[in-house]
């Protein structure tokens, strides 16, 4: 049994650098926390689901999902619109990825 120690400050949440040629460099992306989850899906549910197929919904998810190196996140929850700044391709490769990290049944 894992005891408190081992659970605090540790990540067990999927992890993944991606190379993004239109940024200029790699990124890091991981799956979401339990709060995080809920926020997003609380979005979705809010706008009928309509943010789950578009950019904006996918904006959305990458402010939760972006680290940096000591994978904290980069964005606030607020800050989705700056992910809109940025090459279409890029986000949406960004965001393929984030969700198949955030349907991954085992953390790395």
């Amino acid at each position: 049994m894992l005891t408190r120690e081992q659970l605090v400050g540790h990540h067990f949440l999927p992890f993944e650098e991606v190379d993004v040629p239109a940024l200029k460099g790699t990124v890091g992306v991981q799956g979401m926390t339990a709060g995080d989850a809920i926020s997003y899906f609380k979005l979705i549910e809010k706008s009928n689901g309509k943010d789950n197929s578009n950019i904006e919904g996918l904006a959305k998810l990458l402010v939760r999902c972006l680290v940096d190196e000591n994978r904290q996140r980069i964005y606030t929850d607020e800050e989705w619109p700056e992910i809109l700044k940025w090459p279409h391709l890029a986000v949406e490769k960004l965001a393929r990825t984030a969700m198949r990290l955030n349907r991954s049944a085992e953390g790395n």
